[in-house]
């Protein structure tokens, strides 16, 4: 199948006898987490249903991504959302050469409703719009007829089901990440280089807590940003999120003799659309290149002091840019820089950081706040499952 020395009808007729079934991933029109929660959901499908999991080449920038994991098969890219037509022509749906399709979009129902795939579908080919029913609906919920296999074969359960799935698709070769993500390892006059926030996030020395703040789509546009905002007290500017800020601490003062035990400093990686929320709290709480290299102990293990790194570029969301490309990369490789924090405190309305939070695979439970929400963070935080 897809081998280019293989007519139409030569695949058709091996696809016939081997009886292959396939569920064909549809690009979402939405921003990155969108897209990767289907993407991840369907894949869950193909698996449950063993067919085989395919990928139009109507998304270049998704495909130029997986050829940096050492799972991508290029045989798997197969253009076939734009010719079913072409490939049923002489055949009625009645023949057995008929290679039946369908095609289906599931709404909001799917967050309460379980589905029996094979029952609903006996397609040989289906394509999946939009989002596919819910990772964990499928495996929490008591009607899943998958459940069993899941929990009890699989060992799967709700801290790390979604994780496994999107590191057996996404496994990168951390080399060829570096040559064709934007990689920039000059240390801008405010903000980190993309290699000082891996080397850090990499190192034994520290542990880092990852923090997205969502401010809205809207921010993600260059010509948003407003330069004569960042010139005023920046202590101001962020005085809307102070929330955040104060869960940060609360959470690293409750793990104070963690971090004693361990010799470990804790940073705080910062991810937010918002480039002004960045730069104006990397201009009060940067972490210095003087404190990385210190062997200064009050640096390391000071519990009132926030030390913060970001990036000073702005972010493109993927369906209002031009260069679609480079959006979709910057976003994927803050993904995985995210997922290398131990702990994460993450924006309730933002599917990015709950997903990069899920993919992260440390099973700790996640601190999330609402914009200007007050509530202590001197607990446990949520389990994955509440807040997935």
């Amino acid at each position: 199948i897809n081998n280019g020395s293989m007519t139409i009808e030569e695949q058709r007729k091996r696809i016939i006898e081997e009886d292959v079934r396939f569920l064909i991933y549809e690009k979402h029109t939405s921003g990155i987490a969108d897209r990767i929660i289907h993407l991840i959901s369907t894949y869950l499908i193909a698996l449950l249903t063993k067919r085989l999991f395919i990928f139009d080449k109507d998304w270049p920038e998704f495909t130029q991504i997986m050829q940096l994991s050492l799972n991508y098969d290029q045989k798997l890219i197969i253009p076939w959302i734009d010719q079913l037509g072409v490939l049923n022509k002489n055949f009625n749906s009645t023949d057995r050469n008929y290679l039946s399709s369908n095609s289906r979009w599931f709404s909001f129902d799917r967050f309460l409703q379980t589905y029996d795939y094979d029952k609903i579908f006996p397609e040989r080919i289906l394509i999946f719009k939009g989002h596919t029913g819910g990772v964990i609906q499928t495996l929490h919920s008591n009607s899943s007829i998958y459940r069993k296999f899941l929990t009890e074969n699989l060992r799967m359960n709700t801290n790390n089901i979604f994780g496994c799935l999107y590191h057996s698709l996404f496994t990168y070769k951390l080399s060829e990440l570096i040559n064709r993500v934007p990689f920039n390892s000059s240390d801008p006059p405010i903000g980190h280089s993309s290699q000082f926030i891996l080397q850090i996030l990499s190192s034994p020395i520290f542990f880092p807590v990852g923090v997205q703040v969502r401010a809205g789509d809207g921010t993600m546009n260059e010509n948003n940003i407003d330069q004569s905002r960042l010139d005023t007290n920046p202590a101001e500017f962020i005085e809307r999120y102070e929330n955040y800020v104060v869960c940060t601490q609360q959470m690293i003062s409750t793990n104070t003799n963690l971090f004693q035990k361990t010799n470990r400093t804790p940073i705080i990686f910062l991810l937010s659309d918002s480039y002004e929320i960045r730069i104006a709290t990397l201009k009060l709480k940067q972490l210095s290149l003087e404190c990385y290299k210190s062997s200064n102990k009050e640096c390391r293990l000071d519990p009132n002091e926030l030390h913060v790194l970001a990036s000073p570029n702005p972010v493109f969301h993927v369906s209002l840019t031009t260069n679609r490309v480079l959006a979709f990369q910057l976003g994927m490789f803050d993904i995985f820089l995210f997922s290398l924090c131990q702990q994460h405190l993450i924006s309730t309305e933002s599917g990015f950081g709950r997903f990069s939070a899920f993919a992260s695979l440390k099973q700790r439970n996640i601190y999330s706040l609402a914009l200007r929400e007050k509530k202590s963070c001197q607990n446990d935080g949520l389990p994955l499952s509440s807040v997935g």
